[in-house]
């Protein structure tokens, strides 16, 4: 179960601020939650709506602790689709 709640969300990984041009459209899009190098944004990728996101403190985690703090986002990313289904 938990893996089909995950499966429809991306992950977007920004490691640097080198000005390419999709940097700069990333920028545009998720210019406020880039809080350092490396990012990690859960986007919902229908929305755009960032779900949850880290910094360097997610290299630090356990694998437990990461799916811990996935646990209660994709819950919600979840119940919110199935509402827009129905």
């Amino acid at each position: 179960m938990r893996e089909i709640k995950l499966r429809s969300l991306s992950l977007l990984k920004v490691e640097s601020e080198m000005h390419t041009e999709v940097y700069e459209e990333i920028k545009k899009l998720y210019g406020d939650e880039i809080v350092g190098y490396p990012t990690y944004l859960v986007v919902n990728p229908q929305t755009g709506q960032v779900i949850k996101k880290w910094s360097i403190d997610i290299d630090q985690m356990s694998l437990e602790g990461i799916e811990e703090a996935f646990e209660k986002p994709a819950k919600e990313y979840s119940e919110t689709m199935k509402q827009k289904t129905a």
